[in-house]
């Protein structure tokens, strides 16, 4: 054989091998070009999963920041219409407690004062409402025992005022300066009258008349007088509250002057401070102000 021919066989050989070993080595680089590109694609996936839930929780911090700063800025405006609804309903009844002291109350004014009051007390027991729902407990605690002194304070005055109107009323029926019917009527209300005076004679000593069970036999009768005289005069004279009114007039003290009139009104200013500090307490516990 020549020896051209036996060097053709072993180059051909030679690639025969080579070709096999080319496609290993290509096969390794494929791979590992594959794990490469695997291993960045996780860390790629794994960065922008951890951006996102920054950007989550960057999102969520912001959300509860907010919703925080809203609920404060709620209740910061309920505690606040409380505070002016209670202002309100003791202004009033301030005004009135000084027309009943001054005696200067007619039913015009008395009318329009009442009116103010209910509808300060409505305003009062609104504002009353939001804060017991906005909580928290400390500070609608604070608020109903305001609310409850504000109301007697507000109710003493009214009653004060009503007591006085129907007792302006009874002087007026006993004044005529005619006769036949309402000579009749003026003896009537005069009759009334005195039966209240004896009333309010009988009971005096009586420490507990308010109560039915521990009334006298003087002050029963004193009262079987005083509702005699009421029948005697025309049916509709006062009305079922004025009644009540006149017999409280002697029965009971003027109702400014009573102790649970008193106790509210010395209790009330620092009621108004205890809501305030639970109101504040509450709302620096949200954190400071944005």
């Amino acid at each position: 054989m020549e020896i051209e021919t036996i060097a053709a066989f072993a180059a051909a050989g030679v690639a025969a091998v080579a070709v096999p070993a080319t496609l290993l080595v290509g096969r390794w680089q494929l791979r590992t070009g594959l794990r490469a590109a695997e291993a960045t694609a996780r860390a790629g996936i794994a960065q922008a999963e951890a951006t996102y839930r920054a950007a989550l929780d960057g999102v969520k911090a912001q959300a509860s920041a907010t919703q925080i700063q809203w609920r404060r800025g709620v209740q910061r405006e309920s505690y606040a219409a409380f505070l002016l609804a209670t202002h309100q309903v003791v202004e009033v009844s301030d005004r009135l407690a000084r027309d009943v002291h001054a005696q200067v109350v007619d039913e015009a004014s008395a009318a329009v004062l009442a009116a103010e009051v209910r509808q300060a007390e409505a305003s009062l027991r609104a504002a009353m409402l939001v804060v017991t729902l906005e909580g928290p407990d400390t500070v609608a605690e604070a608020a109903e025992m305001i609310t409850n002194s504000a109301f007697i304070l507000a109710g003493g005055c009214e009653r004060a005022v009503a007591r006085q109107l129907v007792t302006r009323k009874l002087d007026r029926m006993t004044e005529t300066s005619g006769g036949g019917t309402d000579a009749v009527r003026c003896g009537h209300a005069q009759q009334l009258r005195n039966a209240l005076a004896q009333l309010g004679s009988t009971i005096y000593p009586v420490p507990d008349y308010m109560n039915p069970a521990a009334r006298t036999p003087a002050v029963s009768a004193a009262i079987e007088v005083v509702d005699a005289a009421l029948a005697r005069l025309p049916t509709g004279t006062f009305t079922a509250f004025e009644r009540i009114e006149l017999l409280a007039t002697e029965l009971s003290r003027d109702p400014m002057s009573t102790e649970l009139y008193a106790l509210a009104s010395d209790d009330l200013e620092e009621q108004k401070m205890m809501f305030v500090r639970a109101a504040r307490a509450e709302l620096d516990s949200a954190g400071p102000a944005a």
